[in-house]
């Protein structure tokens, strides 16, 4: 919350679950970009469909193809694939 008189937000006001724990980032407590979450998001659902793009399509609500592009863009590897 602001007070009257300012007219900026610092770090320090933001609830943790808005800052990066990511030992990746150059500067500690930086937020991260909506790219970095989505490619978060992508390998927790590889993960959690063991490579299965159908499935992971499923539980992102998207597209196969969608998918496929995301891990082609991301340079993400499938390592159930055969």
């Amino acid at each position: 919350m602001l007070d009257d008189d300012e007219t900026r937000i610092s770090l320090d006001l933001l609830p943790p679950r808005m800052l990066v724990a990511d030992s990746g980032a150059p500067d500690e407590g930086r937020l991260s970009t909506l790219e970095e979450q989505e490619k978060a998001h992508i390998l927790k659902a590889l993960e959690q469909a063991k490579g299965n793009q159908s499935e992971m399509a499923r539980l992102l609500d998207c597209g196969r193809g969608k998918i496929a592009r995301k891990l082609l863009r991301y340079g993400i590897a499938n390592p159930w694939a055969k």
